[in-house]
């Protein structure tokens, strides 16, 4: 199961969230072969998330799957 994880430093607002959740499974599910109804996509806004030293405008990404073939794997 494909899984995209992002989380935000900035607050993220429920309907922005929404979408972007929605348009991200589409891409992810095209990327690995999957079908959507085994792809999770996980967004967070307002994570705690330090940069040089410093707090602001940051992001991390974590993609995480379990049964992809070499070549998906590859890209």
């Amino acid at each position: 199961m494909p899984c995209l994880s992002i989380q935000f430093a900035e607050p993220l607002e429920a309907a922005r969230a929404d979408q972007w959740a929605r348009e991200l499974s589409a891409l992810v599910s095209r990327w690995t072969g999957k079908p959507e109804n085994y792809v999770m996509v996980v967004l967070r806004g307002g994570a705690a998330i330090y940069f040089s030293g410093t707090a602001g405008h940051a992001a991390w990404c974590d993609f995480s799957a379990i049964g992809l073939s070499a070549a998906v794997a590859k890209k």
